[in-house]
């Protein structure tokens, strides 16, 4: 645990236990802050290592307001080990219930006929799942590395998401208290204007950020809390060769 006096978001850690016993509600807790506090986090706290992340999926929690009455609060993100020591997300769709309540994924019904008469026809549920970036430290991007010290997943790479909204978001996370990963807190941003549009290179708003001339708005925060293991059939979304990349050569 830090020591209080090394504490960088003030009198938080006071009223949080983070024993095991706890980790839910600290979750809960930090899903109900204000987003000074978030920010603070976002600002002093630590970056989680991609390897300590694969392999393992994360029950998210989304604090805009405007999730709620468009019932997409509620989320899972899957993180898993790729090839050539890469670590990808996926998103999992969940139903919209209470904070404290279950996280139950959405399915999708499709039909299956019999084929060649063997077996018979059948419905078929299955999770749905959207949403495959890539992730690494923000340090290592050309434009979105606003928050230096956070790990960042880019879904504007991976050709996947080519025709999803989703390809223009961009997710920050740090460990919610000192270099714990099993609480994390995270910020979205969308890609408003691609590089190069605005003639300022590096401008800090209260609401938006521009990076080498490309804007990145409607900041979301968001809190994420350790769940099970990941989807490793989920790796044939990430096999599809990238065209381009904004991540810088190490």
């Amino acid at each position: 645990m830090i020591a209080e006096a090394e504490h960088p978001y003030g009198n938080v850690e006071k009223r949080i236990n983070y024993s095991n016993k706890c980790l839910k509600e600290t979750f809960e807790m930090l899903a109900k802050a204000d987003n000074g506090t978030l920010e603070n986090i976002l600002l002093h706290g630590n970056m989680p290592h991609a390897s300590e992340l694969a392999g393992y999926q994360y029950n998210g929690y989304s604090t805009w307001w405007l999730t709620k009455p468009l019932r997409m609060a509620k989320f899972t993100k899957g993180f898993i080990s790729l090839k050539n020591g890469r670590v990808g997300v996926y998103n999992l769709k969940i139903k919209m219930n209470a904070l404290e309540a279950e996280w139950v994924p959405k399915m999708v019904r499709r039909y299956e006929k019999r084929v060649n008469g063997i077996g018979r026809d059948a419905d078929v549920y299955s999770i749905i799942h959207f949403g495959y970036g890539d992730v690494y430290p923000a340090e290592e991007d050309m434009y979105d590395n606003i928050y230096q010290n956070s790990m960042l997943i880019n879904y504007g790479l991976n050709p996947e998401n080519s025709k999803h909204p989703v390809r223009n978001f961009r997710d920050y996370l740090v460990c919610a208290v000192g270099n714990d990963p099993r609480v994390l807190v995270g910020k979205s941003y969308t890609v408003m204007w691609k590089e190069g549009v605005l003639p300022f290179k590096n401008r800090r708003f209260k609401n938006l950020y521009i990076a080498n001339g490309a804007l990145r708005a409607i900041p979301n925060f968001f809190v994420l809390i350790l769940a099970e293991e990941s989807y490793k059939e989920f790796e044939n979304f990430f096999s599809k060769p990238y065209k381009q990349t904004t991540r810088r050569d190490k």
